[in-house]
């Protein structure tokens, strides 16, 4: 798994960030709602379908399988399905490839209160590939991720800080030889939604970074990235629906060029 994916991933883990779309981690699996997003279409700015993500549920509503297609039906790229425990929390993930043959397993681990404390990705014979060990602070905030290859070797590893109020308020990614890749920083409002991220490298230097603003209801309504001389890089902006539910993501240049939306079905 990339860097860039493991950070976002990370951050869905520690922090309540309530979303119209369901996104199973490890620790978020328990979340249930209403309506349930079932298809997800990415459109080119000239309204032709690029690709589209399918969603399956199983009994409990919980997100049994994800299924990632182009165009059209006939051509499917990739897949995840997933497995649950009586917490209905995620205790194993299968990926699967675009010949639909397992790619990858991932398998996780949780302690008595609940909470993920290892994941192990797997090939598809079952021999380990890497793995991650979570360690927590004494409010049961994730403080570290170590991700390790194979045996006991030290890939690279997260290290977060959090504020009065538990939220966290920087993430730092260290290589192997425990000297700073890069980190990130998070400001927040008075309803503890995020107002600005900025990417840094490890020695300072701003890299990028992005401005949040949210309605009333506390739902995020656009999201602007900026570089690090203040220029708007690309920005989306979101619309909901009736039941509140995020209906449309659209992603324009910093210009205001469209470039892609993004259209989301519910049951």
């Amino acid at each position: 798994m990339k860097i860039k994916t493991r950070v976002s991933i990370l951050i869905m883990l520690i922090m309540v960030i309530i979303s119209p779309i369901i996104i199973i981690s490890p620790i978020m699996g328990k979340e249930k709602q209403q309506s349930r997003v079932v298809r997800e279409t990415n459109y080119t700015a000239k309204g032709n379908i690029k690709n589209y993500i399918k969603y399956t549920y199983n009994e409990d509503k919980l997100l049994r399988r994800k299924e990632w297609y182009g165009k059209k039906f006939t051509d499917f790229k990739k897949s995840e399905s997933y497995e649950y425990n009586e917490n209905n929390q995620v205790v194993k993930k299968t990926e699967y490839n675009h010949a639909r043959k397992v790619a990858y397993i991932y398998k996780y681990e949780y302690n008595e209160k609940q909470l993920l404390v290892k994941e192990l990705q797997c090939q598809p014979d079952g021999k380990l590939w890497e793995y991650s060990v979570y360690e927590y602070n004494a409010l049961d905030k994730v403080s570290a991720e170590y991700r390790y290859f194979k045996g006991e070797v030290l890939k690279y590893y997260f290290v977060f800080e959090y504020d009065i109020f538990g939220r966290v308020v920087k993430d730092s990614l260290y290589d192997k030889n425990h000297k700073i890749f890069n980190y990130n920083t998070y400001e927040y409002d008075f309803n503890s939604n995020i107002i600005k991220s900025a990417n840094f490298m490890g020695f300072g230097y701003l890299n990028l970074y992005k401005v949040y603003v949210y309605d009333e209801q506390s739902k995020k309504i656009k999201e602007t990235e900026y570089n690090e001389k203040d220029e708007i890089k690309t920005y989306y902006d979101y619309e909901y629906n009736n039941e509140g539910l995020l209906k449309s993501r659209n992603l324009y240049k910093g210009g205001g060029k469209l470039i892609r939306y993004t259209i989301y079905d519910y049951k």
